[in-house]
């Protein structure tokens, strides 16, 4: 006799949607990772832009091209703040991703251990079966002149 679990097409489906917020997850926060790169860059890049900013200070520049580097660093900064926004966001995107997997990893785990018991239960049964196949056999033989 074979052992089939009832319940072994719902299995494989919730594996599915397991592997399926596995990906999501891994996505949202390849994401994020991304999102908080970008920002380290432009701060890096606004750093250096004040920097070279104050030694043309100290060089003497023109008021204009000055003017203009303070701008550029401006809009630099406006862009950290949408990308910290940006990454906030992400942030929580990554937590409801990590929260739906979680519940799929359970609901996968709980049918696991009940077919882990199911299966066990199909082994005393089997082996129930065999144990009184052999008293049989026993009594019979034993029965025979």
């Amino acid at each position: 006799m074979k052992y089939m679990f009832k319940y072994e097409s719902l299995l494989k489906y919730r594996r599915f949607l397991r592997d399926e917020a596995e990906l999501k997850f891994s996505k949202a926060v390849t994401q994020n990772r991304e999102l908080k790169r970008k920002k380290k860059t432009m701060l890096a890049t606004i750093n250096k832009m004040l920097e070279d900013a104050r030694n043309l200070l100290k060089q003497g520049v023109s008021a204009e091209k000055y003017r203009s580097i303070t701008e550029y660093t401006e809009r630099l900064k406006e862009r950290v703040r949408m990308l910290e926004k940006e990454i906030e966001r992400s942030n929580l995107e990554v937590e409801r991703r990590r929260e739906k997997l979680v519940e799929r990893m359970v609901a996968v785990k709980v049918l696991e251990r009940l077919s882990r018991k199911d299966f066990e239960n199909f082994k005393k049964e089997m082996k129930l079966k065999e144990t009184r196949l052999n008293d049989e056999l026993v009594t019979l033989r034993y029965n025979v002149p």
